[in-house]
């Protein structure tokens, strides 16, 4: 069957000729790693200065360029927390100072905002909110996966109560406007910095001021800052998705991708329109930034990724203060910072969305942003190569996709992943279709497999999000011959492909009865109809052969997920309610099982880390491995590109939801962040040192071998010992069956 994949790869390919010289039968040329065909409405712009940030230092970095702002700053968000601290204050061992452990931490975002404004500076925030969609979601468990979104919809149709549980980005939008303080200062009393005596705050003073910020900045109480919504386009995406990836997804699949279709990108724009500020001759600072981040504080974490650190948000609702507080997971992500040609298109995606927006008030009709900054024409800085790419469903844009199709095609050496989402089967068959085109032309002028490379393919992404995502997460999974990895969902795959009894993770049979979806069946037994479906599907899929194809291609994988560590074995004096994802429940579920089989006379079944005798709502120790939420959307190759920006690899991000990514084809920057991410993942021994062919291989052998004795250890729970060289790589694992229905 085709793969629309290699279909598309003939699209961008801008093909050549390449002389020889007939003497040495050599030529020498240049790969193709940007959209040529597509330079009109993405250009590739050569001078740039690119600067890549993992996790809190793109916070940080994005700060400091804030205060510098002397005209105008333009915000696209996903989400948007006003109470969140960009820079928060280093933990201390000084117990006296703890400054760093309440709220505010730093200046809260919205604060920043609002003294930018007061200072004349044009604030503008672009947010992501479909009041249709959540009209739609609001008695459905949908309303939990769009959580900030959902949150200022319930308030805004009257539901106040939502507002309190937690006011991350959600505005309250009362019918009648208040007059309500702006600033953080207006709602604690105390120092704000970091001393003796810091008053700790309470996260009701934290929500408080979260709903008056956003009352203020809906109903234009802070001057200058104007916020606008923007709703996704179910018709576009729909169009998109055709095009691009027609086939493979059942109803359910459609109607979730079609019908909750959102605005993802997350891109930040400063001083691009200079001279619109209160000093007209000010200085601009003038740069932007391609991010993963959000602009809300459950993404914020440093690279250290520290177990339980106190500048991360109290996790309310799944701790329980018993000597510590329990903070929310650690979360990993990436920013690139930019000066320079590319400013251009990261305008361009700004004003067109900015002008077709929907205002929050009333307000006499402004001019054309996109007209009033058509002759604008950024400073050319630095001399890196780079294009920026795009998700844009309502212009028939899936140039995201293409640049993977296009880059990965040229990958000789290797294809490192970190995604948050690592859903497209069909991206992997597409290495091993352009792997297999390559052995082909070798053949054909003389050569064999043993001349032909070995190509590692290296994937680090999160035990899937919820258990909808198992099936696409294993089907991608298992086209790189790591199928095993999902182990539940596989023993049902090979009980079908095996003609056996399907049973799930909890010993009880699954048979398809054969029924359609009738208004008078009963769900139970269309949904079992529907699980024996996906996993019938995920059957054809067989492993054996897999590898085979693995290993004639030369494609070498892995696949890993990261966790933290508790170093200082603060875990001791914590019990708490609630683990930190769905697959951990899971594994719980088979430890219990587990433990009554090897212990028939108990009363009570317990998980390894459920606490003997303790029948309160914490009753769960956590283990010494805590999960490293990977939000990340990073890909290098070969030392030579790197892509990084808003989309994941499912379906969803490359043919639905808006995006934004950055895309740059540079040795020293790509080579780089090679060596810094591995380093901090792996550790420093296994950065990929000088990046050549004998290195990367080396060392990817060297990472399947500590992941997997970090795995052993992990296995231990409250007494595991610690990772090899304070390392966070582990193999991918993930104990879930089948769900009843599937998501991409």
């Amino acid at each position: 069957m085709s793969n629309p994949l290699f279909d598309l790869l003939q699209k961008t390919q801008n093909k050549d000729r390449t002389p020889l010289n007939e003497q040495s039968r050599v030529g020498k040329t240049t790969l193709q790693w940007f959209l040529e065909k597509d330079v009109k409405t993405h250009p590739i712009h050569n001078k740039n200065e690119l600067e890549f940030l993992i996790c809190s230092e793109g916070f940080s970095a994005l700060e400091q360029d804030l205060r510098k702002a002397s005209s105008t700053i333009d915000l696209v968000c996903w989400g948007f927390d006003p109470a969140m601290e960009l820079s928060r204050m280093n933990a201390t061992a000084d117990p006296a100072m703890d400054g760093y452990k309440t709220w505010p931490r730093g200046t809260p975002y919205g604060d920043l905002l609002a003294q930018k404004a007061a200072q004349g500076v044009k604030v503008r925030i672009l947010l992501w909110y479909d009041s249709a969609f959540l009209d739609a979601i609001q008695n459905s468990p949908l309303a939990v996966a769009y959580r900030p979104m959902y949150l200022m919809h319930m308030v805004r149709g009257g539901v106040k109560q939502a507002i309190n549980v937690l006011a991350v980005n959600a505005p309250d939008m009362p019918m009648a406007w208040q007059p309500m303080p702006v600033f953080a200062s207006q709602y604690q009393q105390g120092p704000r910095v970091q001393m003796r005596h810091a008053k700790p705050t309470s996260a009701q003073v934290r929500t408080a001021y979260a709903k008056a910020w956003w009352q203020a900045a809906l109903s234009g109480g802070i001057p200058n800052l104007e916020v606008r919504f923007r709703q996704g386009d179910a018709d576009a995406a729909a169009a998109l998705k055709s095009a691009h990836l027609p086939k493979g997804r059942d109803v359910i699949e459609d109607m979730a991708l079609n019908f909750a279709a959102t605005h993802h990108q997350k891109p930040v724009l400063i001083d691009y329109h200079p001279g619109q500020g209160a000093d007209p001759k000010a200085a601009p600072n003038t740069c932007g930034y391609v991010m993963g981040l959000n602009s809300v504080t459950d993404y914020w974490d440093t690279p250290e990724h520290l177990y339980n650190d106190p500048r991360r948000e109290v996790a309310f609702g799944k701790g329980a203060h018993w000597l510590k507080p329990w903070h929310l997971k650690p979360y990993r992500d990436y920013a690139m910072r930019v000066q320079g040609q590319s400013l251009t298109c990261l305008n361009q995606n700004f004003v067109k969305s900015w002008d077709s927006a929907q205002t929050t008030r009333l307000a006499w009709p402004a001019g054309s942003l996109q007209k009033a900054r058509a002759a604008i024409v950024p400073p050319a800085v630095g001399a890196h190569r780079a294009q920026i790419v795009r998700t844009q469903p309502e212009e028939s844009d899936a140039t995201i996709l293409k640049t993977y199709v296009q880059a990965c095609s040229n990958a000789c050496n290797y294809i490192f992943i970190e995604n948050q989402y690592f859903q497209l089967a069909e991206w992997v068959q597409f290495i091993k279709q352009v792997r297999q085109d390559t052995l082909d032309k070798l053949r054909k002028a003389g050569g064999s497999k043993e001349k032909l490379p070995p190509l590692h393919l290296m994937v680090i992404s999160p035990q899937a999000e919820r258990n909808e995502m198992v099936p696409r997460t294993y089907d991608a999974l298992a086209q790189m011959g790591q199928a095993t990895s999902v182990k539940g969902y596989h023993r049902q795959v090979e009980q079908v492909q095996g003609g056996k009894a399907v049973t799930d993770n909890e010993g009880k049979n699954i048979q398809a009865k054969g029924i359609s979806w009738e208004r008078d069946i009963p769900l139970g037994s269309a949904l079992d109809d529907n699980r024996m479906e996906m996993l019938r599907r995920s059957a054809q899929i067989s492993q054996s052969q897999i590898k085979k194809e693995l290993d004639r291609l030369n494609i070498k994988t892995l696949a890993g997920m990261l966790m933290s560590y508790d170093h200082a074995q603060e875990a001791r004096h914590l019990q708490i309610n609630a683990r930190d994802n769905k697959a951990q429940d899971a594994q719980a579920v088979q430890e219990r099982a587990e433990h009554k089989q090897q212990n028939a006379h108990v009363k009570d079944a317990l998980a390894k880390d459920e606490i003997e005798g303790d029948y309160s709502e914490y009753h769960i120790r956590p283990a010494r491995y805590r999960e490293i939420y990977i939000h990340s959307k990073l890909m290098l190759i070969d030392d030579s590109f790197i892509t990084l920006g808003s989309a994941n690899l499912n379906t969803r991000s490359m043919v639905v939801d808006s995006e934004i990514n950055i895309a740059s084809a540079e040795y020293k920057l790509a080579s780089g962040a090679r060596q810094r991410v591995w380093a901090n993942l792996a550790g420093p021994d296994l950065n990929g040192g000088d990046g050549s062919l004998r290195t990367v291989g080396k060392h990817f052998r060297d990472w399947e071998e500590r992941m997997q004795i970090n795995a052993q250890r992990r296995v231990d729970g409250n007494t595991a010992e610690a990772p090899i060289n304070d390392s966070f790589i582990h193999t991918h694992d993930d104990p879930r069956d089948a769900p009843l229905v599937r998501l991409a």
